[in-house]
């Protein structure tokens, strides 16, 4: 895609659509293990892996974020029973951040969806796996090992939407993916 114009090609119209919530799962894995970058870094730094697929000979149609505007609610966490406001914790500071620093970038449009308090306690998969092989008591639980059950609803559909009118309109010629497939 680099070359185009000299394999005889002429520049194409790119769009990109990236799934936030698996960007963000990869960015933090890859580049942000120790989770220092501030949600403005993180969008600098977004913004400039979706232009380096675009390509120098070719033109941005635009950068499709989908995400969910982060929980601010509040509930008791059940091994502790502490109170916790989510709009208080750093991850809601830093998605509100990244958010908000994508609003301000050209060509960047949100795609936004809500989320689902399904009003449950999960326990994590791996506290369960010590807790069933006997590693583990559940009088040993502690306040990180649960998470509140939420769920990101409308992204699939939005994605699915912006895909078919991008290709059917003739908007673009190339479409670039950032998301995760669950079957």
């Amino acid at each position: 895609m680099a070359n185009q114009k000299e394999n005889g090609f002429p520049p194409v119209k790119v769009a990109i659509l990236i799934d936030g919530g698996f960007f963000i799962k990869r960015f933090n894995a890859q580049y942000n293990k120790d989770k220092k970058k501030t949600g403005e870094e993180v969008a600098e730094m977004l913004y400039t892996m979706a232009m380096k697929h675009v390509g120098s000979k070719n033109t941005l149609y635009r950068i499709f974020y989908y995400d969910c505007y982060p929980l601010d609610k509040k509930a008791h966490n059940p091994i502790t029973k502490k109170a916790i406001d989510f709009s208080k914790t750093p991850e809601f500071k830093f998605k509100t951040d990244l958010i908000n620093a994508l609003k301000r970038k050209r060509k960047v449009a949100l795609r936004m969806g809500t989320l689902k308090d399904n009003h449950n306690w999960l326990i994590r998969p791996d506290v369960v796996k010590e807790l069933l092989s006997g590693r583990k008591r559940i009088e040993d639980l502690k306040e990180g090992d649960v998470y509140l059950d939420l769920k990101q609803k409308g992204i699939d559909m939005k994605i699915g939407t912006d895909i078919t009118s991008l290709a059917l309109k003739g908007f673009v010629d190339t479409i670039v993916l950032f998301l995760t497939l669950t079957v």
